[in-house]
């Protein structure tokens, strides 16, 4: 069993004896993005199975909602595939900024913001929660 990269140079090889049939999974994470050539070849014959490997991107869900229950408290709920951080803006109505903060994210995380010395029931907030891949979500309440 050979696997080969784009550039037809062979980046992996091993050899099964006395096997009749096998089902093993390949670890392609230390190499780069593209296509591989599988080649397996026995005395039947040879296979040849081409396969485009794309490594995980880093996902960040954003989850941003009022707490039931309460007045002006707010929860961030954010979730990463990767360790990073995202920048919080609290803005009031007029767009005048109450809040900025960086919050770091290594799987899970949330937070929740006590608004109620600085919002009445009437007014209302914008959220704006940016991620270093330059996704923003904007939120009012």
């Amino acid at each position: 069993m050979s696997i080969y990269n784009s550039a037809n140079t062979m980046v992996f090889s091993e050899v099964l004896n006395n096997v009749s049939s096998f089902n093993r999974p390949y670890n392609f994470s230390e190499l780069a993005e593209g296509e591989y050539t599988i080649i397996l070849e026995s005395k039947n014959g040879k296979q040849l199975e081409k396969v485009n490997y794309i490594k995980n991107k880093a996902t960040m869900l954003i989850n941003m909602e009022e707490v039931a229950n309460t007045e002006n408290k707010y929860l961030l709920n954010l979730t990463s595939n990767e360790e990073g951080s995202v920048s919080v803006k609290i803005y009031t109505a007029n767009n005048a900024l109450l809040h900025e903060e960086q919050v770091s994210v290594n799987g899970r995380v949330g937070v929740i913001y006590n608004l109620k010395q600085v919002k009445s029931s009437t007014d209302s907030v914008t959220f704006e929660i940016s991620t270093s891949n330059g996704k923003v979500e904007r939120v009012t309440f």
